[in-house]
């Protein structure tokens, strides 16, 4: 796995030059916005560190952290990596559309501060998106580990299904893997009247024109959200519920539309119940497919290599 990952980050650099030569600027960036992430932050910037593309600038977004986020952010020591602070609490679609608008790369990357993105994420999405034109923005299969960072299954491998039902009743792109033209994102911002479904809002807004591409590789690895609260559930199927409104007449009658909004009613109190009889972590995971032996293998390795990778000579009165 070293010697691959070492002749990988040498065509990458090799890659990132004759781009440079051409292009000027970076040829992605890395928007990652954070709040209170002390905890995962530096495992975070660590796997951007650790792809083999390094042609990438790396926006670090603080949304008015108060746990030592943001010095540990201005620790690093690196001309690639820039940070923003808002000074107060914004909200993440605020701190995502600002990314773009400070965006310096030909295509902008997303990521959360507590997700790590596999060591080949970059160079697969941008040579994705290099080769097809015509795609705006794209999305791809994930790992999903555990607190401890082991990894327990993966997600999204087939590609999304975006006619019309099926966009409406299901978010097709998993946020945090999403990655597309800088342009695009500054042109179709996130509505900050969809909070926690913003993405979902946005796909919808602009599924016919623009279409998805996907990558069934697993690029990131998410954490699993069995810790996720039960509010914080009810207030994504309230914004899904503006979505089915907004958007379900015209696209799937009324009907279908009713339906849509009887399930995300129903559904915080399926999980609520869920919760309370400890069943959460068995329903979420349920959202898991198996790893095979190899995907498993590669996760491990992946995860090491990041994990190993030093940052001493970036870090400034920080420990690594």
């Amino acid at each position: 796995m070293v010697w691959i990952y070492t002749w990988h980050m040498a065509m990458g650099t090799r890659k990132m030059r004759e781009r440079q030569r051409t292009c000027g600027r970076a040829a992605i960036t890395v928007g990652l916005p954070f709040y209170n992430a002390g905890t995962t932050l530096l495992p975070a910037i660590r796997s951007v560190f650790a792809q083999t593309l390094q042609d990438w600038e790396l926006i670090l977004y603080d949304d008015g952290s108060t746990d030592g986020s943001l010095q540990l952010a201005r620790s690093i020591s690196d001309a690639r990596v820039v940070v923003h602070s808002t000074g107060r609490n914004c909200g993440l679609v605020s701190a995502l559309n600002r990314i773009a608008q400070l965006a310096q790369g030909q295509y902008l990357a997303r990521m959360d501060a507590d997700d790590l993105m596999h060591p080949a994420r970059l160079q697969r999405q941008v040579e994705f998106l290099d080769r097809h034109a015509e795609v705006p923005v794209l999305g791809s299969g994930a790992y999903v580990i555990d607190g401890d960072g082991r990894p327990m299954g993966i997600r999204a491998q087939a590609a999304p299904d975006t006619s019309d039902y099926a966009l409406l009743r299901r978010n097709p792109i998993l946020h945090p893997t999403v990655a597309g033209r800088t342009s695009w994102f500054r042109a179709n911002p996130y509505d900050p009247a969809f909070p926690r479904s913003e993405d979902h809002e946005l796909w919808c807004r602009m599924a016919g024109p623009s279409p998805v591409g996907h990558i069934g590789e697993p690029l990131l690895f998410i954490r699993d959200a069995s810790a996720r609260q039960t509010g914080k559930y009810a207030a994504t199927c309230r914004s899904d519920m503006r979505i089915y409104r907004k958007y379900g007449p015209a696209r799937v009658g009324r009907f279908r539309t009713a339906a849509l909004l009887a399930g995300a009613w129903a559904k915080p109190l399926v999980y609520s119940m869920a919760a309370r009889a400890g069943l959460e972590s068995r329903l979420l995971g349920l959202r898991n497919q198996p790893l095979s032996a190899q995907q498993a293998a590669d996760a491990a390795a992946a995860l090491d290599l990041i994990a190993n990778l030093p940052l001493h000579d970036i870090l400034r009165d920080f420990k690594a």
